[in-house]
């Protein structure tokens, strides 16, 4: 990923599409915003697989037993097969900064058993706030993003000793620039196949959208 952002980034701002699935959103969002690179992750060969005869012929990366881990789906977006977790604990290391990061419909666990599991209360919601940039995140089930708020408010709470992590920094900055769950009215184009299911059964969505850095980027 690393090497087809140096080949593909021109220098240009980047977008991560955490959990991306058939790499839907990763295309309408390179599609909207020609001036960033957009870097789509799902774990799914085969989600990514899926989605991939609209983008075009690809240029593809495989690892040493042949399997797709990078997949250039136009000039300014590129569709990653990786485990999150590990994606962003390497990004983080490699000093990337995000201009936006947008997690989409995350699998929302809903059992209590199960509450690890969802991202704000996993332990690399450290990682996903230190990439900075304007973190957005939709769902269907509000109960999610409230609790991502809560996460955040949690972090950015961290004892004044630990103000210099960037995480709490950027939790402090998220707090500071204003932040709430709002329902939003959905429309075509729809960003992903889940956002499209609950527009035609008429559910509300909701997103919340996290500004992590001080001086926020530009809107896009």
């Amino acid at each position: 990923a690393e090497r087809g952002c140096d080949g593909a980034g021109g220098g240009r701002p980047l977008v991560l599409d955490s959990g991306c699935g058939t790499g839907r959103s990763t295309l309408l969002f390179a599609e909207q915003h020609p001036d960033c690179l957009v870097v789509g992750v799902d774990r799914s060969l085969a989600r990514l697989r899926k989605g991939r005869n609209v983008s075009g012929a690809p240029r593809e990366t495989v690892d040493d037993e042949g399997n797709e881990l990078v997949h250039s789906a136009r000039e300014n977006a590129l569709l990653v097969r990786a485990d999150l977790p590990v994606f962003w604990r390497l990004a983080a290391a490699k000093g990337w900064r995000l201009r936006q990061h947008r997690l989409l419909f995350p699998n929302p666990y809903p059992k209590g058993s199960m509450l690890t599991q969802r991202w704000h209360a996993h332990p690399c919601f450290s990682l996903v706030l230190r990439l900075g940039g304007s973190l957005e995140l939709r769902s269907n089930w509000r109960t999610y993003l409230d609790e991502a708020l809560i996460a955040t408010h949690a972090v950015a709470e961290v004892a004044s000793a630990e103000v210099a992590r960037p995480e709490v920094a950027a939790a402090q900055n998220a707090l500071a620039a204003g932040c709430a769950v709002v329902e939003y009215a959905h429309a075509p184009p729809f960003a992903s196949e889940f956002e499209e299911k609950y527009a035609a059964a008429k559910l509300p969505l909701f997103r919340l959208v996290l500004e992590l850095d001080r001086l926020a980027a530009s809107s896009l």
